[in-house]
């Protein structure tokens, strides 16, 4: 790049071809830039960390949640046995961990040594006069979490996933799947089912707020009086998390209305965008979730109905900008302060640290990832490097926004009514479980069973409820607690094998070895 380039194409394109030998990284055109997304994200942190806060005490103390992806690091930390891991000593554990290494060994081998075979743990069949594909796929910690998830939960998911996908490859066949145009990244595929999906979202969350209204009003009570000790095992006052919550709101809202946004677009935005994030967090903690995504994002559901029409041309690319954030709901911080809050239980007396911990961890990934992004891309090329974020993600989405403001569109009634109706459906389920004591179908399949992740993740959790259900049928609880060990020690293998060959790889050079996607 030559000395003084602005902000322009030059920079760009280097970024994406990369830049010349010799010359070095231009962070100035990029300052601004950085600079000017700094509140947001700031914000959005702060939002999440205050949310949890609040949060935590319903969910920890009141509703016990299961927060079942803490059990292995708490394990492996010695946190019931003063430090000493005991589960090292378990030869369960050990079998457990060795399936996936081998496994996951035959397959990196696979990638340097053809001629060593790899087992496939990965099958595709066409399916609906080939209009679809059936995916059979065994990811192993998945099989592990999945086993500590409540056999109802574990079948609504897989049963619902897969009435969602026979209903797609009926309406395939029939010519008749929705017509709307909502952009192809993430989600569920079909309309009608991303609108169903998302009101069952909305549901999910809402109803979660009712049940605890009760602790709502205590946060409300110690914040206001400032003497309750009804906060006294948070890590935050109660007071100061909802002063960021409302300061980190009014942010959010100020944001995306200065990019174009209208306020009453902005304003929904962010309910929407609280709704998906708030409710991935709950399906993570009760439901055992390691990757989890919503319907849709945020920005497609405002466009969808409010129509592009009434956003206009700046209305669009102000809510297209929210893809930023609002399109990583599959790994993202409220999850995490969720989890790390439940895990610090076992350190009662330190756990006000996590304040900092928090913070300096957000500060250093923030800087870390921002430097290694630019200045690998910058050194190799974009193009070279992650596909889905240097060039499918980019171009799903503003492919989509594009075609927004050349093809405008009015408010979609017809997704509006679908919401609304997976709105009723998800209570009317969870109405049903408490009426007969023989239903077993949760509503939260009704959630996510639509998703795209769920058509990768259904065999895994099958195979998992099957387990289960024929280990407590015919050993009863205790054989599944002594047979537990080996669920966890395929998680952790499968962790260790995929960061072993990242390791490996990198010191070789080597490219595309994925030993395990998810």
């Amino acid at each position: 790049m030559p000395p003084g380039a602005g902000v322009g194409v030059p920079v760009i394109t280097a970024l994406f071809e990369g830049l010349p030998a010799g010359a070095r990284t231009a962070w100035g055109p990029w300052l601004p830039a950085l600079l000017a997304w700094a509140p947001l994200i700031i914000a959005l942190f702060l939002m999440m960390i205050a949310v949890m806060v609040l949060l935590r005490r319903q969910w920890v103390d009141h509703e016990r949640s299961a927060y079942s992806l803490t059990q292995l690091p708490l394990e492996l930390a010695g946190a019931e046995t003063g430090g000493r891991p005991a589960i090292l000593a378990n030869r369960l554990f050990w079998l457990g961990l060795s399936i996936p290494v081998v496994l996951g060994l035959l397959k990196g081998l696979n990638a340097y040594f053809p001629a060593i075979p790899a087992v496939p743990q990965v099958a595709n069949i066409p399916v609906f006069r080939s209009k679809l594909t059936l995916q059979i796929q065994v990811s192993w910690a998945l099989l592990g979490f999945f086993y500590m998830v409540t056999r109802e939960a574990s079948l609504s998911l897989w049963l619902l996933n897969r009435l969602y996908f026979i209903a797609q490859g009926v309406l395939n066949i029939l010519g008749v799947a929705g017509a709307e145009v909502m952009g192809a990244a993430g989600g569920a595929k079909e309309p009608y089912f991303i609108h169903l999906g998302t009101g069952a979202f909305v549901a999910l969350v809402a109803s979660s707020l009712w049940v605890g209204q009760g602790h709502l009003r205590r946060v409300w009570r110690a914040a206001v009086s400032g003497g309750d000790e009804y906060d006294s095992r948070e890590i935050l006052p109660f007071r100061a998390a909802l002063g960021l919550l409302a300061g980190g709101s009014a942010v959010m809202v100020w944001w995306p209305v200065r990019s174009g946004l209208l306020p009453v677009a902005a304003g929904l935005l962010l309910v929407l965008a609280f709704v998906f994030h708030n409710g991935i967090t709950r399906v993570v903690t009760d439901f055992n979730f390691a990757a989890a995504t919503s319907p849709k994002q945020a920005p497609n559901m405002v466009i969808s109905w409010l129509g592009s029409r009434a956003l206009g041309p700046a209305g669009v690319v102000g809510a297209g900008l929210t893809f930023v954030w609002c399109s990583g709901n599959r790994n993202f911080v409220m999850c995490a302060v969720a989890n790390s809050l439940k895990a610090a239980d076992v350190v009662e007396d330190r756990r006000g640290r996590l304040v900092w911990g928090y913070l300096i961890a957000l500060v250093v990934a923030a800087v870390s990832s921002i430097w290694l992004t630019t200045t690998r891309a910058y050194a190799q090329g974009g193009v070279t490097m992650n596909n889905w974020y240097f060039n499918a993600g980019p171009n799903f989405n503003y492919s989509y926004l594009a075609q927004m403001i050349q093809d405008p569109t009015g408010p979609a009634w017809y997704g509006l009514g679908l919401a609304a109706a997976g709105g009723a459906l998800y209570p009317a389920l969870a109405g049903l479980r408490f009426q007969y004591p023989g239903w077993s179908i949760h509503p939260l399949g009704l959630a996510v069973g639509g998703v795209w992740m769920m058509d990768t993740m259904w065999f895994t959790c099958f195979l998992a409820w099957l387990l289960k259900s024929l280990i407590l049928r015919y050993g009863g609880n205790r054989q599944y607690q002594r047979l537990r060990p080996v669920f966890l020690g395929l998680i952790c293998g499968q962790f260790t094998i995929n960061a072993a060959w990242l390791v490996v790889d990198h010191f070789t050079g080597k490219t595309g070895n994925i030993i395990c996607w998810i």
